[in-house]
């Protein structure tokens, strides 16, 4: 306990400052045990079946002869020894040292005495020892002191070293999906979106940065001839979809959803269910994927005010209006997408009246819990929507703040996205 004691100062100070390469580790180390044991080298080996290696040496004067490999296994650049049975935990002539390959160590060698070899107890596999070298005589027998020294200062500064490593990776971990998420967000309508003959608002919260919602209100004005426009009114779609999953992975799955319906070049006349079955073709790989991807795609023509839409898997979008109360979308029963490569989608039609809402979101919406376990649910979400009043964008707000009542603040378990559009 003395020992373990004096031993906490000299941590504090040797475990200051890491730096991610391994080789701090080993000059610290032989710093520690310089200031106990006066001037000696100090490494570390590795005892294989068939040879050693030796995987790092510092020296008497704290210059690195042999540096540990950054994922710390033996490669061509550390030296070997035929295969070597040493005693441990017993100070033994140099001479019962074993040749290594390297003529860059024979100088370190040359000047030692005795050596003293430990097992690394943690964190490293059996077969990895910490090797002493002294320039003078070893004592007679063991030293347990410097078995457990050798051990605390090697294992105290992995964990420094651990730590600092998985600072810079949650660092670069962040960054990236920082990056991810800023690109997603590149994938969304642009927030002041106007729309003649609709009012629309929506909003969108992914789980940890970015996640597998997609979403898109492209105006398709100018693809319809000048004779078949309204005068007062856009031509437009939407499409809501959900990829399986949520993170990076669903965020790139969202990202190649977005590059293959905006290749589609059919005419707008051919329906929504024609750009289903056509992202759907696209979506299969030649290898196969787990992931399914749910959407609901959307077209409105002004000049008869009729709402065509397909289904693939997705939720039924809410219609009606903050008086007369929602209820769902009657939708087809169709598959979600890349589950059936050929698979062909139905059409469905809906007359829109002026004052009709309809309310589209992802099951991150209905599924999310409050602190009990208790989930919002379809009916929930109803109930939210039947007690909005307003434009599109005082009812996306009172879902959203309903539902941020629900979770009682605490971050979202899921990607969570809603559209609101209002029909003038």
């Amino acid at each position: 306990m003395e020992l373990i004691a004096s031993l906490r100062e000299q941590l504090d100070r040797l475990c200051t400052e890491p730096e991610g390469d391994p080789n701090w580790m080993l000059e610290r180390l032989g710093s520690g045990l310089r200031e106990r044991y006066g001037r000696v080298a100090v490494g570390f080996v590795r005892i294989g079946r068939r040879q050693a290696y030796l995987l790092g040496l510092c020296d008497a004067e704290g210059k690195l002869l042999v540096q540990i490999a950054e994922d710390f296994k033996p490669g061509p650049q550390h030296p070997t020894a035929s295969i070597w049975t040493p005693r441990t935990e017993v100070w033994f002539p140099a001479d019962q040292l074993p040749a290594w390959s390297d003529p860059a160590i024979e100088e370190c060698l040359g000047e030692t005495q005795a050596a003293f070899l430990t097992p690394w107890l943690v964190d490293r596999p059996d077969d990895w020892m910490i090797l002493v070298l002294s320039p003078i005589a070893a004592p007679q027998g063991g030293d347990r002191g410097l078995a457990v020294t050798a051990n605390l200062l090697a294992t105290s500064l992995l964990r420094a070293l651990d730590a600092r490593r998985l600072a810079q990776a949650n660092a670069w971990i962040d960054r990236e999906m920082d990056e991810i998420a800023r690109l997603q967000r590149l994938l969304q309508p642009d927030e002041d979106l106007e729309l003649g003959g609709v009012d629309i608002a929506f909003c969108s919260h992914f789980y940890q940065y970015a996640g597998g919602d997609y979403f898109d209100i492209p105006r398709l004005t100018h693809l319809i001839p000048e004779d078949q426009r309204a005068a007062d009114a856009d031509f437009w779609g939407v499409m809501i979809a959900d990829v399986a999953g949520h993170g990076p992975s669903a965020a790139v799955e969202a990202a190649m959803l977005d590059a293959i319906s905006r290749t589609y070049a059919g005419p707008v006349a051919d329906g929504p269910e024609c750009v289903v079955e056509y992202i759907n073709r696209h979506m299969f790989t030649r290898r196969p994927r787990a992931s399914y991807v749910t959407a609901f795609l959307g077209d409105y023509r002004p000049t008869d005010r009729i709402l065509s839409y397909a289904n693939a898997g997705h939720l039924p979008p809410l219609i009606g209006t903050p008086e007369d109360g929602f209820q769902d979308l009657p939708v087809p029963g169709d598959i979600p997408l890349r589950i059936e490569r050929d698979y062909r989608w139905k059409r469905a039609e809906r007359h829109m009246e002026p004052g009709d809402v309809l309310i589209l979101f992802t099951d991150g919406v209905t599924e999310c819990r409050s602190p009990d376990g208790k989930e919002l649910g379809r009916e929930g979400f109803r109930e939210l929507a039947n007690a909005a009043h307003g434009d599109a964008g005082q009812i996306a707000e009172h879902l959203k703040a309903g539902i941020s009542r629900h979770r009682a603040g605490r971050p979202p378990k899921d990607d969570q996205t809603i559209i609101v559009i209002r029909f003038l």
